[in-house]
């Protein structure tokens, strides 16, 4: 192993835009030579385009030569950041066969309302990592707190959230308007639906607010015969491509991310970093590190209308200045939230983790 560049492979869904971007900066850096191991080419779902990438890849769903399963086992370290698929777990536990060291990098535990057998299914799917004392990457402090909790303090569990080129959402506006946007999957847990009952709701208090849904699925028919009545001040935009985002947000002036639940929520750090107040439910990962109520957005609690209604109706009430002051302090939120921040909390858990292995204190297996 070269102690100056580790090799790294890193088990992942898919390509996403964000996780590229990561990738691509840490193999620019050269601190470690990083191999993405990923189950999709292109994530089931998303219309997100193929982009060029400056880091190793391999798919999984296209690896005729075992080359996945090679460097998963040859890597100076592993990270597991999706295990869900067969593909998947037969790498994972081909890394804990070798018996070199690995981490965990994943979103809130439990995220999803469970029976008491499906706490249990949990359980036995994360049985690798519950049997052993690999280092857990969290994505985001809300998650942390979790695993925390779930594994006690005695384990390693680090705050390593998404990060991706926030510099490109910078963006100069003259003044603040009412330009509501919204922009996700038009689906359930999204909270889409709450956010256009909510607005409705303020549709006569403010007739000069308007409202963006930048986004295409299931619900969208539904969501259209919604809006109906109050025609162009609500715009369905359809999917927006991710090199089209900086654009769209700059044309708003405040994003709204009603989830029901998101792990983490890239379009936060993206609409702060763009000057954007955001008004954010308790659900959202990225609402918990970087939303201050009062500060640069708000916060409600997920599926109440109410309370959506209620922070839009304060935000709509923001003169020039209180929204200028607002914008200014989204834009300084997320100064530390950067890519070359990223690559370097990343860099440096591996550096820790390939440390903590060789003096014996972590070990595949328990």
């Amino acid at each position: 192993m070269s102690r100056e560049c580790p090799r790294v492979a890193i088990l992942a869904y898919s390509p996403a835009p964000y996780r590229v971007e990561l990738f691509d900066e840490i193999a620019r850096r050269g601190r470690i030579h990083l191999t993405g191991l990923y189950v999709h080419r292109q994530e089931p779902g998303r219309l997100w385009s193929e982009v060029p990438m400056a880091h190793e890849a391999v798919y999984l769903q296209e690896d005729a030569a075992g080359k996945a399963l090679q460097t998963v086992q040859e890597a100076d370290f592993a990270v597991i950041s999706f295990f869900d698929h067969a593909k998947a777990r037969a790498l994972w536990r081909a890394r804990i066969d070798t018996g070199n060291p690995w981490a965990f990098w994943g979103e809130k535990p439990g995220a999803q309302r469970r029976s008491f057998l499906g706490r249990v299914a949990r359980r036995w799917r994360l049985r690798d990592l519950v049997s052993s004392n690999a280092p857990v990457w969290c994505i985001g402090s809300w998650a942390e707190a979790a695993y925390r909790a779930e594994f006690g303090h005695e384990r390693a569990v680090s705050n390593l959230p998404y990060f991706s080129d926030l510099g490109r959402f910078k963006t100069q506006r003259a003044k603040g308007g009412r330009r509501l946007l919204f922009s996700g999957s038009l689906i359930q847990r999204k909270g889409v639906d709450l956010l256009l009952r909510a607005f409705l709701q303020l549709a006569d208090v403010f007739p000069d607010i308007t409202l963006s849904l930048a986004g295409s699925g299931p619900m969208e028919a539904h969501l259209r015969q919604e809006a109906s009545p109050l025609g162009g001040r609500v715009l369905f935009t359809g999917f927006v491509p991710w090199d089209q985002l900086p654009a769209l947000y700059a044309e708003h002036d405040l994003l709204a991310v009603p989830s029901r639940y998101d792990g983490w929520g890239m379009v936060v750090p993206e609409g702060l970093a763009s000057g954007m107040p955001v008004i954010c439910s308790d659900q959202v990962g990225a609402g918990h590190d970087l939303v201050k109520p009062g500060i640069n957005g708000w916060i409600c609690p997920a599926g109440n209308v109410d309370a959506l209604s209620a922070a839009i109706q304060q935000a709509g009430r923001l003169s020039v200045d209180e929204w200028q002051t607002m914008s200014a302090a989204a834009t300084e939120s997320v100064a530390g939230h950067q890519l070359r921040d990223g690559a370097e909390r990343l860099e440096a858990l591996c550096f820790k983790a390939l440390a903590s292995w060789k003096a014996g204190g972590v070990s595949s297996r328990q």
